[in-house]
């Protein structure tokens, strides 16, 4: 699950629960959301309506939620994440039939709203650790093994992994990796140290910058970590999403030495609006 499904996935448990409004509504919000979600240690709704009788119709000025310690897929903690929207109008009807992936076919015009978001290198350490997680860096790192040794047929097993953020935008990863052969003299452990920066391009790319890494000690060769980086940054590319109706928007990515903080805007559009998104709005 990512950041933005998860995202929807909140926005559509809060507009859910409009659908049966009433007088209590932040209660029957915040009753929806912790049914939707696999763990939250704090959650605090806040719906802000004038006059309160616009529920019924799916009309509201503006929507907070403040969690704290959300568990999502992959052992991924989020330790903090606030959201707050602009006014919001839904077809009640609509919303009652659909289930989050449909959500923006219930929107009458586009939702807007901006979320903070915070990760601990704590809980980092520990997503990565997790099988998928570790499955796919594995992928990752024996594609690149193949690209350096040019032998697809090699395959190496992640055996450890700890991860050091640090001030200025950078992350440090050292993985222990090893190779059984078909002998004790073919086995081979490799140390693998990546250092790399990042940096967001016009708040719809994050590039990895001024990559570093070390394989045994030994220095990488700056065209490998090139192309390792650029095939990253190429996935964080926000623009992709606009296929899918969503416009988002990077407005500050921070990583210090115990956390990383991001600021995002985004625009979900209604399902009949979905072209040339990246000129509808500049946040």
């Amino acid at each position: 699950m990512g950041i933005m499904e998860l995202i929807t996935i909140i926005l559509s448990g809060v507009l859910s629960a409009l659908a049966n409004g009433g007088w209590i509504a932040d209660a029957i919000a915040k009753n929806t959301l912790n049914s939707n979600l696999d763990s939250v240690e704090t959650l605090e709704v806040r719906i802000d309506n004038r006059p309160n009788y616009q529920l019924i119709n799916g009309k509201l000025d503006k929507l907070r939620i403040a969690t704290r310690g959300i568990l999502i897929e992959q052992g991924l903690r989020i330790d903090v994440l606030e959201l707050e929207t602009d006014p919001i109008s839904v077809d009640v009807t609509t919303l009652r039939n659909s289930n989050f992936k449909d959500l923006p076919n219930s929107f009458r015009q586009p939702l807007q709203a901006a979320a903070r978001i915070v990760i601990t290198e704590a809980d980092l350490t520990t997503a990565l650790q997790s099988e998928t997680v570790v499955q796919q860096l594995q992928e990752t790192i024996n594609g690149l093994v193949a690209q350096r040794a040019g032998n697809s047929t090699r395959s190496y097993e992640l055996s450890a992994l700890q991860i050091d953020l640090l001030p200025e935008n950078r992350i440090k990863l050292e993985l222990q990796l090893s190779r059984l052969g078909t002998d004790k003299k073919q086995n081979r452990e490799l140390a693998l140290a990546l250092e790399l920066g990042f940096e967001v391009i016009a708040g719809v790319k994050v590039n990895l910058v001024e990559p570093q890494g070390t394989v045994n000690g030994r220095p990488m060769s700056e065209r490998l970590l090139g192309g390792f980086a650029q095939g990253i940054s190429d996935r964080l590319d926000l623009t992709n999403l606009e296929s899918l109706g969503i416009l988002a928007r990077l407005l500050q990515l921070e990583i210090t030495e115990d956390k990383i903080e991001l600021v995002a805007f985004t625009r979900i559009e209604p399902q009949s609006a979905k072209t040339n998104l990246s000129e509808q709005v500049k946040p």
